[in-house]
């Protein structure tokens, strides 16, 4: 029950159908490390989801667009389903952009703009609080529990 459930990263990329690479920090942006590879749709909108940080702890994500946009069979691949765009994949298909781009424009950051988005952060304080509010909620069942049954016992003793 505590660490579970998910968060949604999303944004929106400089270009239809980009290869966009979300990356990962645990140190506060020092290092990244990359986490999910994915397609922007015709809107140029990226989205995925990721496990939500430990308790007591935040993790950092920004997504970094690489600047390659697939040739049109490649992106319909991918949207079907027939080329799976897995981490592997995308360090492939990034150091063999010709081949992937089929005479397309890369796009290339303008005077001043940045690759990557600025990072966002996604800190635990729902799973923090329920890693301090369930051992409370069960030390009082437990007292609350053993107050009943004393005033069971009490009231059950024959009197002399």
């Amino acid at each position: 029950m505590l660490g579970s459930g998910s968060v949604t990263i999303s944004g929106t990329g400089p270009a239809a159908n980009m290869l966009v690479m979300v990356q990962q920090s645990t140190d506060g942006g020092n290092t990244w490390t990359d986490f999910a590879p994915l397609l922007t749709d015709n809107s140029s909108k990226y989205t995925t989801a990721a496990a939500a940080p430990p308790a007591f702890g935040s993790v950092w994500y920004r997504a970094n667009f690489t600047g390659i946009v697939p040739s049109p069979g490649i992106v319909a691949g991918i949207q079907n389903g027939t080329i799976k765009l897995d981490e592997m994949e995308y360090q492939t298909l990034s150091t063999t952009k010709a081949d992937w781009l089929n005479g397309r424009v890369l796009w290339t950051p303008l005077p001043g703009q940045s690759q990557t988005t600025d990072p966002i952060t996604v800190s635990s304080a729902s799973t923090d609080a329920m890693v301090v509010a369930v051992p409370i909620v069960v030390i009082i069942a437990i007292v609350g529990a053993a107050l009943w049954m004393r005033s069971r016992k009490k009231k059950s003793t024959p009197a002399k």
